[in-house]
């Protein structure tokens, strides 16, 4: 139901065309759109094709290989979750959620996943090799735990073993002698350097964000004493300078040329006029300026900020 839910609403929903950077609103392009791109995939992934297939096969129980194999069809399932990723990038655009959270829901979204699936596809493999010996599943350690448990005793099992070769706290006696298994494996851990890669790059851009600003910052300091050491400057102007250059760090990002250098001059000016117009008007020297003339005037002034007590 959801996912012919989500076929329907595509069929309605806006998008942004990326030749002429507008939004498509017209209920024509925009189902037409979609018809011609993602529909035939999400119509694909979303029909049952596993029970499909092995009714018309004769199966209604998975008891002999090719039923086993049949049931892989289900994996067409996963091409479902490619919206995910669009999701995401709308929270973090909108700013819904904290980056933080975002980060942390975002990597263990993918982690779980990641796990998930290849916990089924270990446990597939014993179960299509029926639980020997030589599948980690089959091993006696492993069938002493769980043979008497159920299904979800069972995946809880294969979930936990696939975390353990995540992150490398396995234990390597349950597949070491299976060729199948130690292919799979191979591949897992191919996927688990980008994974982990990724995971580790995305949470230490995040963290060291605010230390590269303080590094910034302290540099800054650190050349304005050398340079008030060379020059030998007055204590009183010295003051000055470390308080203007702390005056311009904490109000660098809300500085209005760095905020209004992202809009176009009609508001740039609209903004200006609205915080400084009384400042301008109750200016000796621009006394009896037309408000054209004023505006005019800000679009090409500079603003600085700086203390008081400096004149």
């Amino acid at each position: 139901t959801f996912l012919t839910a989500d076929i329907v609403l595509n069929f309605f929903l806006a998008y942004k065309d990326e030749k002429n950077k507008c939004i498509i609103t017209d209920n024509r392009a925009i189902a037409w759109r979609y018809f011609t791109s993602k529909f035939w995939f999400d119509l694909v992934v979303s029909i049952p094709v596993e029970p499909i297939v092995a009714g018309g096969l004769g199966y209604t129980v998975r008891d002999t290989q090719t039923a086993k194999f049949v049931g892989l069809l289900r994996w067409l399932r996963v091409g479902r979750m490619y919206p995910i990723f669009g999701v995401f990038a709308t929270i973090q655009h909108k700013q819904i959620l904290p980056p933080v959270f975002l980060l942390l829901a975002r990597n263990y979204t993918y982690l779980f996943y990641i796990v998930h699936w290849m916990g089924c596809v270990f446990f597939f493999i014993a179960r299509a090799e029926n639980f020997q010996e030589n599948t980690w599943f089959g091993r006696e350690e492993a069938q002493s735990r769980v043979s008497y448990l159920d299904a979800w005793a069972d995946y809880l099992y294969s979930f936990k073993f696939s975390i353990g070769v995540f992150t490398g706290y396995s234990n390597e006696v349950f597949y070491t002698n299976n060729p199948v298994e130690a292919i799979v494996m191979c591949l897992y851990f191919g996927i688990n350097v980008v994974a982990q890669a990724y995971i580790l790059g995305t949470i230490t851009v995040l963290l060291v964000k605010k230390d590269v600003e303080s590094g910034e910052y302290r540099n800054a300091v650190i050349n304005l004493d050398g340079y008030l050491s060379d020059k030998k400057l007055p204590k009183s102007l010295q003051a000055a300078m470390h308080e203007h250059l702390e005056l311009q760090s904490y109000s660098e990002k809300t500085a209005d040329d760095n905020i209004l250098k992202h809009h176009p001059s009609t508001i740039k000016q609209k903004v200006l006029w609205h915080l400084y117009q009384d400042v301008l008007k109750d200016c000796y020297l621009l006394a009896g300026c037309t408000p054209q003339f004023l505006t005019l005037l800000l679009s090409v002034a500079r603003m600085e900020l700086f203390m008081p007590n400096v004149t």
